[in-house]
């Protein structure tokens, strides 16, 4: 939100107080436009590699903590019989 004002407010001021031509003006705003679109994708772009790098990250954890819980419970029931199995 506080881009697009600003980008509106620079435009304004850009308007008002430009010593070129219209067509020059024109031309200068929007290749200014083209650069900050460009630097808007370059982030969202970033920032979603990002948050999938971390899914993922999160994910391979979660199926190894998931693992070590059924090893502990395999191991726990199998202490269990083997208790069972040693007491008259």
């Amino acid at each position: 939100m506080y881009f697009c004002m600003g980008c509106a407010t620079g435009v304004a001021a850009g308007m008002l107080f430009t010593s070129k031509s219209g067509r020059d003006t024109v031309e200068y705003l929007r290749s200014k436009a083209d650069e900050g679109t460009k630097t808007v994708k370059e982030s969202v772009d970033n920032l979603s590699e990002t948050v999938t790098g971390a899914a993922n990250r999160g994910m391979k954890a979660v199926r190894h903590h998931a693992e070590n819980l059924g090893a502990a419970v395999d191991a726990g029931k199998k202490a269990y019989q083997t208790a069972k199995e040693m007491t008259p």
